[in-house]
């Protein structure tokens, strides 16, 4: 369900109106607004056409530095690349586990007459020539086999139906218990030593299955989701640990033919000191192609949620928990997996928002988080240990 929007066109005005229009203003990354904070005085008098190299190499790599941190929470992303390759952008959705959807928006039919009236404040005014020139390589330009939308309402609907297909779980009164791991941290020789999954209906991995204490236990317990047995009945829950190996799978992964290095050096500032003495060396040694065959597991294998029915009780399993049921939409689905929250405060919003309703939060994450307890709030589980 993380969902990245790239807006496609040549008038500016046109893709902020279609943003306002489907009411997703708060989710857009404009980089105008960046041009605006990064601007010297020049760019704002009538001098407008004064441009240098490291203006626009300053501007865009602040945009990436913002867009990889958006994709790091997991929530709903709208953004305008303009001249960026469709290829990076793409490239980033496989790391962050986001699919991508396109809006395609046209070309006004006054376009080439008037190009005053679409000519930016921050580029010279532009010719007739190359406005035929820009018309033409934007027709040609290849979207049928994209996912092209025209209304956010076609997201919804989207996921919607593939949710139901693979996230939601049924349970009957008679039927074997469900069994809920959590936060296994390289424990590969616990994990193995599970109780046999024929007792259980359900198994549901609630996270977090890297970064700890055993040597060589992270690389065996992702190979172990990734590429061992898929067991019917088996859930594997992403946690946010499982981003820092997004990332260094992306790092590598980019590292083929030697290009995105300004990509791949933000990707690598963002990676804590701890995982790289640790976690990093077990991956280090995978080649760019098979970077790219994990990345493409993960977002086949790890959900993001998983609901079980049973009887009148639903049970939403996360991975560190939400406030309230909505959460588990395109537009905030990330906050579910990723960030250090105070959990306490979260448990207590989603008991309060849940008062004389049938849902229930069951999730992880809390170990660090101080006084936690299994059943402190009402309509909760925290099964951290």
């Amino acid at each position: 369900m993380k969902t990245l929007i790239i807006l496609k066109g040549l008038v500016k005005s046109e893709k902020k109106r279609w943003v306002e229009r489907e009411g997703l203003s708060d989710f857009f990354l404009d980089i105008d607004i960046i041009r605006k904070l990064y601007s010297n005085p020049e760019l704002i008098t009538p001098f407008k056409s004064i441009l240098t190299k490291s203006f626009g190499d300053t501007v865009y790599s602040e945009f990436m530095r913002i867009l990889i941190i958006k994709l790091s929470k997991g929530g709903l992303v709208v953004i305008d690349p303009e001249t960026e390759s469709l290829k990076t952008l793409e490239n980033l959705a496989l790391i962050f586990g986001y699919t991508v959807f396109y809006v395609v928006l046209g070309i006004p039919q006054d376009y080439m007459t008037k190009p005053k009236l679409y000519s930016l404040s921050y580029y010279p005014q532009k010719r007739k020539d190359e406005l035929k020139r820009e018309v033409v390589n934007f027709m040609n330009l290849e979207f049928t086999d994209k996912n092209t939308i025209t209304r956010y309402k076609e997201i919804e609907t989207y996921w919607e139906k593939k949710c139901k297909g693979e996230n939601y779980f049924k349970v009957g009164k008679k039927s074997k218990p469900v069994l809920h791991i959590s936060d296994i941290h390289s424990n590969y020789s616990m994990y193995k030593n599970l109780p046999s999954p024929d007792r259980y209906s359900l198994r549901i991995f609630h996270g977090d299955y890297i970064d700890g204490p055993e040597e060589g236990g992270s690389r065996k317990m992702i190979d172990e989701v990734l590429w061992g047995e898929q067991i019917p009945g088996t859930i594997w829950i992403e946690g946010n640990h499982e981003l820092r190996l997004r990332k260094q799978l992306g790092i590598i992964m980019l590292s083929a033919g030697g290009k995105n290095k300004e990509v791949r050096d933000l990707l690598k500032k963002s990676l804590p000191e701890d995982y790289m003495k640790t976690t990093f060396r077990e991956f280090s040694n995978i080649p760019p192609d098979q970077a790219k065959e994990y990345l493409i597991k993960l977002n086949e294998v790890l959900k993001l949620f998983a609901i079980i029915e049973t009887g009148k009780i639903v049970y939403i399993c996360t991975h560190s928990g939400l406030k309230y049921v909505e959460q588990i939409s395109p537009k905030f689905i990330g906050s579910v997996i990723y960030g250090n929250r105070d959990m306490n405060r979260v448990d207590k919003e989603f008991s309060i928002h849940t008062k004389n309703t049938n849902y229930w939060s069951v999730h992880a994450h809390c170990k660090y988080y101080g006084d936690w307890m299994t059943h402190k709030f009402r309509n909760v589980v925290n099964l951290d240990p």
